[in-house]
């Protein structure tokens, strides 16, 4: 290791720099900028990695290996997500046999708490349901109990590949 020493007030510093990013990210997050604001928010968190690599992982002074590593893992997290990004953005772009690019008409709105939200729930304003999950044809937990529409969302046991 180097034998480069940090000062406090260089790390007091970052530490400033760090919670003026974070409170930036934070006030963005209610600007409507349309479609920039998703690069805008991942440019900060990219310089916010950098300050913290080179500042508190005293990567700066590290030895080329040391460094070297580190690019080595940020290359491999890239080759993920970009594997990732190619199956999330093409899904569509193929037309597989037997489905329909429609959703199926039983796709519901699951509240929260996993029960079907309805008109008169507590999370329901001005006619909308609360924000849950998209279920196509019912609910599934760890168990395989199946909460089906036509049976009034009653959970019941049923094979999951049937």
């Amino acid at each position: 290791m180097g034998s480069e020493t940090t000062s406090v007030r260089a790390y007091v510093l970052t530490a400033l720099v760090l919670l003026t990013l974070t409170g930036l990210n934070i006030g963005l997050a209610f600007v409507p900028l349309g479609p920039w604001n998703t690069p805008i928010a991942l440019g900060i968190a990219a310089t916010k990695a950098l300050l913290i690599g080179a500042m508190f992982m005293h990567l700066r002074s590290s030895p080329s290996m040391v460094r070297l590593t580190a690019l080595v893992g940020l290359a491999w997290l890239a080759i993920l997500m970009s594997g990732t990004l190619d199956d999330v953005l093409t899904r569509g772009w193929l037309a597989v046999p037997g489905k329909s690019a429609r959703r199926p008409a039983q796709a519901r709105r699951v509240s929260p708490s996993g029960l079907p939200g309805t008109a008169g729930d507590p999370g329901d304003r001005a006619g909308r349901r609360a924000p849950g999950v998209l279920l196509l044809g019912g609910a599934v937990d760890r168990l395989g109990l199946v909460a089906h529409p036509d049976q009034g969302g009653q959970p019941t046991r049923q094979p999951l590949l049937a």
